[in-house]
């Protein structure tokens, strides 16, 4: 399972939080909050949901959800070699487990769509976003500190001067400094330090190149 996209999705999705702009499903929860999760979660009927009435989401139990897919598609008679998970270095959490599907094209043929209905229904049911949304509201969605600091040299170097504590994205895309206007110039940053910094990661190795130019976005 290759989820370097969802690591897209957590940047822009906390970003727009911040901003009021971001809900699972097109629902008007309060991701942000551990509160707006588990209220979410409680109406979807969520499949991890006892992960969630503790109050907390662990690493571990990311790791436990993301082995529930990998069992579903065992189960369905593809033969997966899991690589080592990675942390995702913009918040923390579980960026995903890689997958060698031993020569097989996970994307089925016309003719067999009813398999690859199945695939998609172990995908379907063992989804990660409100498991992954708790650990972030558990943690705090805390930065790589390696990453926070290339972004705040980044962003200085084009003219913009955010509050240097900041301990995550969210929490950087609040700051007046920064606002709504320059978010993209945030991600830009964010994006390119994961590709220089992170080139194990997949989508991002070498894919993006620091923005920095010297002049205000």
């Amino acid at each position: 399972m290759v989820v370097g996209e969802r690591l897209l999705g957590w940047m822009l999705c906390l970003a727009m939080l911040s901003w009021g702009g971001c809900a699972v499903g097109g629902g008007e929860a309060d991701l942000t909050t551990f509160e707006g999760v588990l209220a979410e979660a409680r109406a979807a009927d969520y499949w991890a949901l006892d992960k969630l009435e503790d109050g907390s989401v662990t690493y571990d139990e990311l790791e436990w959800a993301e082995d529930q897919w990998a069992r579903c598609v065992e189960g369905l008679g593809l033969n997966l070699t899991a690589s080592e998970p990675f942390r995702n270095p913009v918040d923390g959490t579980l960026a995903g487990l890689l997958w060698d599907w031993n020569g097989q094209d996970p994307k089925p043929d016309p003719d067999q769509a009813e398999f690859g209905e199945k695939v998609n229904g172990c995908y379907d049911h063992y989804d990660l976003e409100l498991l992954t949304w708790g650990y972030t509201a558990s943690t705090g969605g805390v930065m790589d500190e390696p990453l926070r600091q290339y972004v705040l040299e980044c962003l200085n170097e084009l003219g913009l001067a955010p509050a240097p504590e900041f301990r995550s994205l969210a929490e950087l895309v609040e700051d007046p400094a920064i606002g709504l206007e320059r978010g993209s110039v945030v991600m830009n940053c964010a994006e390119a330090g994961v590709g220089e910094l992170y080139p194990e990661v997949p989508y991002f190795g070498g894919s993006y190149r620091r923005p920095c130019d010297g002049s205000p976005a």
